[in-house]
């Protein structure tokens, strides 16, 4: 797969094209334009709810942003908890902390409906500050981590040889091959289909 013709993913190798619908004279209550782990994700829960589906992808699957991620399936955000409670307030951003674990627990209930091997393994995320600008920020997400109650933890060791001065280890993420999810789950969303 090549995303953009000059850089290939780490997962290029994995993606095999689907071949397109033989009839165009099919009638669809719902179309759905990209064929990453969003889009398929959403096709096969409306195939599961009784919705006719197309799943229409330019490239091919995985092509975008999936084809190009580091496989790590996190409940924390770019925008931090603190940032979300500034926003918007402390309820929607406890709402806020708690789609991460729910987006994890959908592509864990998915492996194991469909029987998926992708290399699914729950582990726990470090984030390290390398200076005391990244610590004071670290200190920021561990305080608005905690008014929404999600775990973090300030630790003294972290598994890579990278030297830090403070560092955090959140428990219960995850990790994934994510081309044979989605693959996978396309496979499901074709016998879904048929």
């Amino acid at each position: 797969m090549y995303r953009d013709g000059a850089r290939k993913s780490i997962w290029q190798e994995e993606i095999r094209k689907f071949s397109s619908a033989d009839d165009f004279n099919i009638i669809y209550d719902v179309a759905i334009v990209g064929g990453g782990i969003t889009g398929i994700s959403t096709a096969i829960k409306l195939q599961q709810l009784g919705k006719k589906c197309i799943l229409i992808e330019a490239s091919n699957i995985g092509f975008g942003t999936t084809g190009g991620t580091t496989a790590h399936l996190n409940d924390f955000f770019d925008t931090t908890f603190s940032e979300a409670i500034n926003n918007f307030g402390l309820e929607k951003a406890k709402l806020f902390a708690e789609t991460g674990q729910e987006a994890i627990k959908i592509i864990e209930n998915n492996i194991q409906q469909y029987n998926i091997d992708c290399d699914f393994k729950r582990k726990s995320a470090y984030l390290f500050a390398l200076d005391e600008k990244q610590e004071k920020q670290l200190k920021d997400i561990v305080d608005g981590a905690s008014k929404v109650r999600k775990e973090m933890n300030f630790t003294d060791e972290i598994p890579f040889p990278i030297p830090f001065v403070s560092a955090l280890i959140i428990p219960d993420q995850a990790q994934f091959h994510p081309i044979k999810y989605i693959k996978a789950l396309s496979e499901a969303f074709l016998l879904l289909y048929s």
